[in-house]
């Protein structure tokens, strides 16, 4: 047996090997005696043998199924379509949905053969990274491909989440993530991933799990679905995340930024002149503690789902202190005379 590749979040697995021929033929409806000739011709799945000879297929086998089929009647080749990886496939069926069938055939390979600087224009699009495959193959389909489209959404799946700088990339616009159980250590975990894409938007689906935790989760400005949800829901789920918050809710809150630092705050306040009370100071000395405080009470919201709720709105409360402060201190400069 290979290895198991590292899953995180507990995600769905994409290349674990535990599908019969019925079941791959089931999940991306292309029959089975097709796959076992694109299997014999061409190779196009490198199945598991297990000891009783039974053969056994990744679950990724599933989409990359269903896109070979897609981008073969476009007139890619089947012979060269079947050694694309699950990504490469989908930047072919971003890159040719404005391409002939003829060009498309004729380009697979100075596709193949560009460098990932130097990759096609849908590759600079916006993407949806998905992690899982069960989401991922529902997404294939052609009609919803329409709709991500519509969107400005490309497509890219993943087995585990990439490194941080990856998921900060200006092409990478939200996060959609499959787990089984939404549990309090995986409630955790995308605290954390939360606090490290935003303002990305992050979007969970999950099977089993703790109201509470979902609950939290959302308070936190995260987009929590439970399956099963429909293909269009999910959809309108992923444009809903997408679009900026112009008014902050209960739910979901979002500060303004701090318009002065801690060091900004003390140089403004030592070059005033001395006036006849000591309001100029306690005005910089209460705006650095509430800074100070913001920024603790951040950290909290971010490692962990105890009394997330309580934190969610010590932030909330703080930042709007905050700003009204910022405001004093810029009242307090004007009558100095100062220019900030």
């Amino acid at each position: 047996m290979r290895p198991q590749p590292q899953r995180s979040l507990d995600a769905v697995p994409s290349e674990d090997a535990t599908l019969r021929i019925a079941a791959l033929s089931r999940l991306s409806g292309i029959p089975s005696p097709t796959l076992r000739a694109w299997e014999r011709r061409y190779a196009a799945f490198k199945p598991v043998k297990t000891v009783s000879g039974q053969r056994l297929y990744a679950r990724s086998d599933a989409s990359r199924a269903v896109l070979i089929r897609q981008l073969a009647d476009q007139g890619f080749s089947l012979q060269q379509l079947a050694s694309c990886e699950l990504n490469e496939l989908l930047r072919l069926k971003d890159a040719s949905q404005d391409s002939t069938s003829d060009r498309a055939s004729k380009n697979l390979a100075s596709h193949r053969k560009r460098s990932k600087p130097d990759r096609v224009q849908a590759d600079q699009a916006s993407k949806a990274l998905i992690i899982g495959e069960s989401l991922a193959l529902r997404l294939l389909q052609e009609k919803n491909q329409a709709k991500l489209q519509s969107l400005g959404l490309t497509l890219e799946v993943g087995d585990q989440l990439p490194k941080p700088q990856a998921l900060k990339a200006a092409s990478m616009a939200l996060l959609l993530i499959e787990v089984v159980s939404l549990l309090e250590h995986h409630g955790q975990s995308m605290l954390a991933l939360r606090a490290s894409i935003a303002p990305k938007p992050l979007i969970i689906c999950y099977r089993f799990g703790a109201a509470h935790i979902a609950g939290l989760l959302r308070h936190a400005g995260i987009t929590v679905l439970r399956e099963p949800i429909e293909d269009d829901q999910l959809i309108a789920a992923m444009a809903k995340a997408r679009q900026p918050i112009h008014q902050p809710s209960d739910e979901v809150f979002l500060p303004s930024p701090p318009r002065y630092s801690i060091g900004k705050i003390r140089e403004i306040a030592q070059s005033m002149p001395a006036t006849a009370c000591e309001c100029p100071r306690h005005v910089s000395e209460i705006l650095e503690q509430l800074l100070a405080f913001e920024d603790y009470s951040q950290q909290c919201l971010s490692n962990g789902v105890k009394d997330l709720a309580l934190h969610a709105e010590l932030v909330r409360f703080t930042a709007i202190a905050r700003a009204q402060f910022e405001d004093a201190l810029e009242a307090v400069a004007r009558h100095e005379g100062l220019g900030l």
